[in-house]
């Protein structure tokens, strides 16, 4: 069955759509017979108190605002057992380390700081070097200790250089 009153209320025992239903402001949709098993309006849960969570006022001081998306987590505070990057990790401020940087030692890499200096380590070139301000390098280079540029020990008594 299928009818439209005058004043525009549609009656039907069965509706196929096919498209969109548009509904216009101030529409509801009610339930006057809701089957078996079917939770009542009143039944939906509202609020975190209605499932048995805390509010957000009573939660411990030590959880803060936390955001966890499909692709980010952003915290204040993350804290792990071992945290494992396959890319770049970009570190805004401070990074504080324990007693050891570790590199693979497959790669020949370094540290750098803004251009300005560098730690340089080639494990299959057995070389370490560390590059300041214009070019000035000390380190080892296949074997060899290299000092290049122009190096100053001011306040230096009683230093030895050995050649040879």
């Amino acid at each position: 069955m299928f009818k439209v009153d005058a004043d525009g209320t549609l009656t039907a025992t069965k509706g196929y759509f096919s498209g969109d239903v548009i509904m216009g402001p101030g529409s509801v949709i009610t339930w006057d017979n809701l089957p078996d098993g079917v939770a009542a309006s009143s039944d939906i849960p509202t609020s975190p108190e209605d499932i048995g969570a805390l509010p957000a006022s009573d939660l411990p001081s030590y959880i803060t605002k936390t955001k966890i998306t499909q692709t980010t987590i952003e915290s204040p505070d993350i804290r792990g057992g071992t945290i494992t990057a396959d890319t770049t990790i970009n570190v805004g401020t401070n990074a504080t380390i324990g007693k050891y940087l570790y590199m693979k030692p497959e790669y020949s890499g370094g540290i750098k700081w803004n251009g300005v200096a560098e730690i340089y380590v080639d494990p299959g070139g057995s070389t370490l070097v560390v590059t300041g301000l214009n070019n000035t390098q000390i380190g080892h280079y296949l074997g060899n200790t290299i000092i290049r540029g122009n190096v100053s020990f001011p306040d230096s008594d009683g230093i030895t250089a050995v050649f040879g």
